[in-house]
């Protein structure tokens, strides 16, 4: 809502202390008049930093939540939960006049907030119009208190979407590796050690008595702190499954889905779960993130300076100060997502600066006038005519998953090296691809240049796939044709059977064994399951079920 429907929706009342309190000359008792008088004023544009100058330390603090949270409505219990949490801090002026009701009276009197809804159920209200103004103003007051650094470093660290290709190369060597896990579910040292020298930013295993770490997420204690986030990322997705077993199991559909997301929305999925995780702790994480987007839009900025700045939003995390909080918790994952670059100042000290992509990701693009990148082109793989496929890292993130399912990794760097093998066409005929798909998946990453050989090898690899089939079914053998006759003409069993071998033999999908073994009590026969042995042909005397007599 817009400050002009809030006014309209005010009763006269209200309206005439927002004009007595802003010193408003205007008639006092016409609604039109009043209504009219406010919106001029609120137009100048320098009457809402006079507001903000005007009033209590406390609600300008609390307007500063309120332009932080980013939400323009509150339920009743909602607001007085902010506004008690403002007069209860640490820089509240401790007297009798001070509280919750007192601040709320001041904000409704400023014409910041507004109380619309019914009694029983109250709703107050900042317009979308003054948000806008008081989230500029409050974050220009913060840039005028930050130390700026007035060069451009010489090196700076930018991770970019590093951590998005980091997370797809971990979900294919799950895929490709058999992963196994301790007793308490962490994967042992020297998988870790393989997995963690593969990933664009390499970490190092913990060491073995490392005490108690601080961090949060399900796997923090036994896992370096940026991989972690991502093993718990893949967690939650769905993609990677911990077997009570001690394995590591891949879950294909969820891994699959994952995988068709692109590059920039996989980088947008772990920054939300970073945001979710590390919320837990850090309860004012959301607001801390928005400001820093704010603070280092435009300017290199010093992290102390940050941390001055936003300090009544950060607190100590039991024997963390808030210092390590900030920096650890906060600027190094926001760094290692890509949201900001890191370079170095004066005396070495830590300056950051906000990237095209985390601009894009935190909503600032509008600020700084950036245009979103279109995505949609993909780099083409190039297929050999020995075989091998050469896909650029991009595209990695994009075809590895559905690759893998057709041809053998053989390499994962700057550009991925994939084999086409009749081993590994095999492999995906089993898995349901067939012929046409696999042609047409080729022909799609290298952009329809696949060479005949190719082709022509990858065909005749599927056409002797199934020259011989081995039928695995559920065979059902009765004694006496009576027997035979009486199940062969019950319905039920009729729709479900596959064929007749034999003369008193019928078969069954595998997957019916527990229906029919139902079926068949219910019908009155004493039902005898027995397995071939080996060598004894099936169906010649003891097979999958032999019925009895009722």
């Amino acid at each position: 809502m817009r400050l002009s429907e809030c006014l309209n929706q005010s009763d006269i009342s209200r309206l005439r202390r927002i004009a007595v309190r802003q010193a408003i000359s205007c008639s006092l008792y016409s609604k039109n008049a009043l209504l009219q008088a406010i919106l001029a004023s609120h137009a100048e544009p320098e009457h809402l930093p006079a507001r903000l100058q005007s009033i209590s330390g406390e609600a300008l603090q609390a307007i500063q939540e309120i332009a932080l949270d980013g939400r323009l409505s509150y339920a009743e219990e909602e607001l007085f939960a902010v506004l008690q949490r403002v007069a209860s801090g640490p820089r509240a002026v401790r007297d009798q006049d001070n509280g919750a009701p007192s601040l709320l009276s001041e904000l409704l009197e400023e014409g910041i907030l507004f109380e619309l809804g019914r009694p029983s159920r109250k709703t107050y209200v900042c317009p979308s119009d003054v948000w806008k103004r008081l989230s500029a103003i409050t974050a220009q007051a913060l840039r005028d208190g930050v130390q700026r650094y007035a060069h451009e470093p010489v090196l700076y660290r930018f991770d970019g979407s590093a951590m998005a290709r980091d997370a797809v190369t971990c979900l294919l060597f799950f895929g490709r590796q058999d992963v196994k896990l301790t007793q308490d579910g962490v994967i042992f040292k020297r998988q870790q050690n393989q997995l963690l020298q593969l990933l664009e930013i390499a970490e190092e295993p913990l060491p073995a008595h490392t005490g108690w770490r601080f961090g949060f997420g399900r796997r923090f204690h036994d896992y370096p702190d940026r991989f972690a986030l991502i093993y718990d990322h893949l967690c939650v997705e769905g993609c990677i499954i911990e077997e009570p077993q001690g394995q590591l199991r891949v879950d294909r559909d969820a891994s699959a889905a994952y995988m068709s997301q692109t590059e920039d929305e996989r980088s947008r999925a772990l920054l939300l779960f970073y945001v979710r995780t590390y919320r837990s702790a850090i309860r004012t994480l959301t607001r801390v993130v928005a400001r820093i987007g704010q603070l280092t839009a435009r300017d290199w900025v010093y992290g102390e300076s940050m941390l001055q700045a936003l300090g009544d939003l950060i607190t100590d995390y039991y024997y963390e100060p808030k210092a390590s909080v900030f920096d650890r918790r906060i600027m190094q994952m926001l760094v290692c997502l890509g949201v900001l670059m890191k370079g170095q100042g004066e005396n070495g000290a830590p300056v950051y600066k906000l990237s095209v992509p985390g601009a894009l990701r935190l909503n600032q693009a509008e600020e700084l006038d950036i245009v979103e990148p279109d995505q949609s082109m993909t780099p083409a793989a190039v297929i050999q005519p020995t075989f091998d496929i050469l896909l650029p890292a991009e595209s990695d993130s994009v075809y590895g998953w559905d690759l893998q399912q057709v041809a053998a990794a053989v390499t994962r760097d700057r550009m991925c090296i994939y084999r086409l093998t009749r081993d590994s066409v095999y492999a995906a005929l089993q898995t349901g691809w067939t012929e046409t798909g696999i042609c047409e998946f080729l022909a799609r990453v290298s952009d329809h240049r696949i060479p005949g050989n190719v082709e022509q090898t990858i065909r005749g690899w599927c056409n002797e796939y199934g020259r011989v089939s081995l039928l695995v079914c559920c065979v059902l053998h009765c004694r006496d044709e009576q027997t035979l006759a009486d199940i062969e003409h019950f319905a039920p069993l009729c729709d479900r059977r596959i064929g007749r071998f034999g003369e008193r033999t019928l078969a069954f999908s595998p997957d019916q064994l527990e229906d029919l073994s139902t079926l068949l009590k219910k019908l009155g026969y004493l039902v005898k399951t027995t397995v071939p042995e080996a060598s004894q042909p099936v169906g010649v005397r003891s097979d999958a079920a032999a019925i009895g007599p009722r």
